[in-house]
């Protein structure tokens, strides 16, 4: 993603303005048993905030908001946050999510997850641009398409799991120089923040959309048709209710502007 993220701020591409994920993680029932905090919103007075944005697929969105900047080693900042959050499993927080953030220099950010698909779909993060269309797929493969009929393609075949741990023992040995601070994560913290006091408690799909599945001695929870749902959301660039799931609840827009504490009852 380095590579990708240079010829954006090089502006190659021209203006990035949109950019949208979306994937679909299946997490088996036995998943929220293997930890106090799994699956909640709180744990111990303690906010968890547990979910597709701030566990399992946060990687995806932080990434997005990365993308979406045009300025070196920097995430876009939210300026407001469109979110609805679903639970499909007996759990507290979300395991499903859809939201729009609009950023401080303009992009649109979108992104659509389940822990609840039925098959596991890959995450891919499309990036609109003046001059060119861009696919990064499962994190390590990138596809782009210029507007003059170009085509290019990045392949990044290290495992990016180490690379990670790499760079934080450099960061340690070297006394706190590392790829990301606090500082810089601010803005995805803004974002989920925003997603929960946008939407409040997730919330819970009715049982005639859900199917459980027995697999061996856990079962699979499954929102029914989510997968073409995923995948109707991400090519619309839309969030589920504006494409008219049954179940789908809009959700208020939450602005940032001077955001200073997570207030969400």
């Amino acid at each position: 993603m380095t590579q990708l993220k240079e010829r954006i701020v090089s502006g190659e591409f021209g203006k990035v303005i949109q950019v949208k994920g979306m994937a679909g993680w299946p997490r088996y029932d036995s998943y929220y048993s293997r930890s106090g905090w799994a699956g909640k919103l709180k744990a111990d007075d303690t906010w968890v905030l547990d979910g597709t944005i701030n566990n399992p697929l946060a990687h995806m969105l932080s990434n997005e908001l990365y993308l979406a900047s045009m300025k070196p080693g920097v995430m876009a900042e939210p300026l407001s946050v469109e979110a609805e959050l679903y639970r499909g499993h007996d759990i507290e927080s979300e395991d499903t999510s859809s939201v729009r953030i609009i950023t401080k220099d303009g992009p649109e950010v979108l992104f659509n997850a389940s822990l609840c698909s039925s098959a596991e779909i890959d995450p891919i993060t499309t990036i609109k641009c003046e001059k060119a269309e861009i696919e990064y797929v499962n994190f390590n493969n990138v596809q782009i398409k210029f507007n003059d009929g170009r085509t290019d393609e990045i392949v990044d075949d290290n495992e990016q799991r180490i690379y990670m741990l790499e760079k934080l023992a450099d960061g340690f040995e070297q006394g706190g120089n590392y790829a990301a601070t606090v500082e810089t994560c601010r803005p995805f913290t803004l974002a989920v923040n925003g997603a929960f006091e946008s939407c409040g408690r997730p919330v819970g799909i009715p049982e005639q959309y859900i199917s459980h599945v027995e697999q061996g001695d856990d079962v699979k929870t499954i929102i029914k048709n989510l997968d073409h749902i995923l995948e109707q959301a991400h090519l619309e660039g839309r969030l589920f209710s504006e494409i008219n799931v049954e179940w789908a609840a809009k959700s208020k827009v939450f602005t940032l502007a001077n955001y200073k504490e997570f207030a969400m009852k």
